[in-house]
């Protein structure tokens, strides 16, 4: 009975944490810094420029 329990706590656990990834990875490219501009500064930092 006991390793019931525990698969059970370890199946929800495995779950809430899948979740919580997906949120968290939705959330992040809805964000202000995903959508923002690029700033023209960056290209010098770029080791090969786009033609």
């Amino acid at each position: 009975m006991k390793k019931d329990v525990k698969a059970k706590l370890a199946e929800m656990v495995y779950k809430a944490a899948v979740v919580m990834a997906g949120v968290s990875a939705n959330s992040t490219c809805l964000g202000r810094y995903y959508q923002e501009k690029e700033s023209p500064q960056l290209n010098a930092l770029r080791k090969y420029h786009d033609k």
